[in-house]
């Protein structure tokens, strides 16, 4: 079945085959600046022949997984088929936690992360993000704080090494989760599957740098609070989700740029676009995630222009991170005699009115 996907996507689509990748359980590529996986899922819902399709589907699912010889490995196998019931779980979350899980994921994205793949890195954010609401609107029903939310989600990740985090409220108790996921720790179990363990992959050395950058988030939250103003609110807020760390020291094979030019031009991109012209395999791994972290950061950014009586200068917050991020220090931004397509890495940026910022980069 992923052959005839295959095929079915190199024929109708932009995508070469080299840029795929296959195994018997998925096939993910990227199209116009998006990340597809496609896995294949039995629908067991059908067997079951009852309206609520979501909750048949996992109690079917469950079936099949307990009477296998391995369950562990049958569940890891057969997770594409819970699909539907992990978005059902969000769906039924509340306005709140969902405002709060927005945010975390703006935050996971500011982080330049150049270690192993995390497997499922985003949902664990989310998931922790949903949980931080549930505690703040437990505490406060009447009035939960957004604020108060997203510093215990990143006290949670502070403390990520030590985390028990379960949700038994929808698919499964707790009687069905097996001793041996639930004796693990750090422990994020998969609402939609008691087998699964989000955190199994994440490494001790994984959990120290995210629980550093939550740390420094907390410190720079700190500071924030102290400049509330009434007409205002929080203008720093928008340093929090600033790439972290500083790459200027801590990742190596990756030299500070010689060069670098800002610019904002018309555009009908709808998504990020990286070309990386010369660089090293360091430099390649480093560019793709800051440019996933400064497309959170810009995004942000705007939103704020948009909605602060103060204004915010877009641009100029961009190069002082730039500028913070590789140098430590603010430097001056004069004119450049270099075009964008003759540097070594290029980032364009959509925002918003069919704009987009251009970020480029010279090593040499």
């Amino acid at each position: 079945m992923i052959d005839d996907f295959q095929d079915i996507i190199l024929k109708n689509f932009e995508v070469e085959e080299k840029d795929m990748k296959v195994n018997e359980f998925i096939l993910q590529f990227n199209l116009d600046g998006i990340d597809f996986d496609l896995l294949p899922a039995t629908n067991m819902a059908a067997v079951a022949y009852r309206s609520d399709t979501v909750q048949a589907q996992s109690e079917q699912m469950f079936a099949k997984i307990r009477q296998a010889r391995d369950p562990h490995q049958a569940a890891y196998v057969s997770s594409s088929g819970l699909t539907e019931a992990a978005v059902e779980f969000i769906k039924q979350q509340s306005q709140f936690a969902h405002k709060v899980a927005r945010l975390t994921k703006f935050w996971n994205a500011s982080i330049v992360y150049t270690g192993k793949k995390i497997s499922g890195r985003s949902s664990i954010m989310e998931l922790l993000g949903i949980a931080a609401a549930k505690q703040v609107e437990k505490d406060n029903p009447r009035k939960p704080s957004i604020l108060e939310a997203f510093k215990c989600f990143l006290k949670k990740v502070e403390n990520i090494s030590t985390q028990r985090v379960a949700f038994f409220e929808m698919f499964y108790q707790k009687s069905d989760v097996p001793p041996r996921i639930w004796n693990q720790t750090p422990l994020l179990l998969d609402p939609t599957n008691p087998w699964n363990n989000f955190m199994k992959g994440f490494s001790p050395e994984a959990q120290s740098f995210f629980s550093r950058c939550a740390q420094n988030s907390l410190e720079l939250l700190q500071k924030v609070e102290m400049q509330y103003s009434r007409s205002h609110g929080y203008p720093a807020l928008i340093q929090v989700f600033r790439p972290q760390p500083v790459m200027r020291n801590q990742v190596s094979g990756v030299p500070k740029p010689t060069e670098n030019i800002i610019s904002v031009r018309h555009s009908n991109k709808m998504q990020p676009i990286l070309l990386m012209r010369r660089c090293s395999p360091e430099q390649e791994k480093f560019s793709e995630a800051f440019q996933k972290s400064m497309s959170a950061f810009i995004h942000m950014a705007n939103l704020q222009s948009k909605r602060s009586t103060a204004g915010t200068d877009v641009k100029q917050l961009v190069q002082d991170t730039i500028d913070d991020t590789f140098h430590g220090s603010k430097r001056s931004w004069g004119p450049s005699f270099s075009k964008h397509e003759d540097c070594d890495v290029t980032f364009e940026i959509p925002v918003a009115n069919g704009q987009s910022f251009l970020i480029s980069s010279n090593y040499n």
